[in-house]
């Protein structure tokens, strides 16, 4: 395409030079009739070189414009590979947040604990790594939350007496069981009203496992409204029980996708 343009430029001014010389001779020569034919012809002949020359520049042009319209593909494309590099770096961190979370929640639940202080450094690590590289997206954010969750609860299991640590093992079992419910379900956990609701849902269990009642319980007034009628009533039945609370609760951020996302949504909007 280079040579092409470098010929059209030559052309043209092998074609300008001619209209020089012929201009001046008109001005400086008498014009016969012989010669007026003679003029006629030699402008006859600079036009249609010029009327070539001109369809070669505008093929050019729409050369260069294709061009031009495949370089903008070719950015758009590597855009999509940096985006894919990205996802594809985030799943594969995830997979291995949610294997190492598993076992960890394994070594509690069974008591290995000559493991777990180990997997709580690789886990802790491999979060704080995600973290510094990348921002998890939606539908990983849950995984994530429930894998920190593991992580405080072995952490907390490390530093209490055996005789206190069944409840943390509870909380650790169900732990385990809904972060497995969650990597299943990654793939269609993708509303970010759903997303936001299920963590001030977690939120809130949290509240309560640390017998901050008070706030807990605000946090739930303020929720309400977002929740669909059932939802709003597996609300109440957590609140009127305090031994279950936090399992009902941890259940219901589990089950967001299935509620009445419809009522969710103007509010959060509004």
């Amino acid at each position: 395409m280079t040579q092409m343009s470098e010929d059209i430029f030559q052309n043209f001014c092998t074609i300008s030079q001619r209209v020089q010389n012929l201009q001046r001779k008109i001005e400086t020569e008498n014009v016969t009739p012989q010669i007026r034919v003679d003029l006629h012809k030699e402008l006859e002949t600079l036009q249609g070189s010029m009327e070539t020359l001109r369809q070669k520049a505008f093929q050019t042009q729409s050369q260069v414009q294709q061009q031009f319209s495949q370089f903008d593909e070719m950015d758009t494309q590597i855009i999509t590979l940096y985006r894919m590099v990205e996802e594809q770096f985030e799943n594969y961190e995830i997979a291995l947040i949610s294997k190492e979370a598993m076992e960890l929640g394994e070594s509690l639940t069974s008591n290995q604990m000559v493991k777990v202080a180990k997997q709580i450094n690789t886990l802790s690590h491999n979060i704080h790594f995600l973290f510094k590289h990348r921002k998890p997206s939606l539908r990983h954010r849950k995984i994530v939350h429930l894998a920190t969750k593991l992580l405080e609860q072995g952490s907390e299991i490390l530093k209490t007496k055996a005789k206190d640590a069944k409840q943390h093992v509870q909380l650790v079992q169900l732990l385990e069981t809904l972060l497995k419910e969650a990597v299943t379900k990654a793939e269609d956990f993708l509303d970010p009203n759903e997303g936001e609701l299920a963590m001030e849902l977690y939120e809130i269990a949290e509240l309560f496992y640390h017998k901050k009642e008070k706030q807990a319980r605000l946090q739930c007034q303020l929720l309400r409204s977002r929740l669909s009628p059932s939802a709003q009533r597996r609300l109440d039945e957590a609140l009127l029980s305090p031994e279950e609370r936090v399992e009902i609760l941890l259940e219901m951020a589990d089950g967001v996708p299935s509620m009445e996302s419809t009522q969710i949504i103007p509010i959060l909007q509004a």
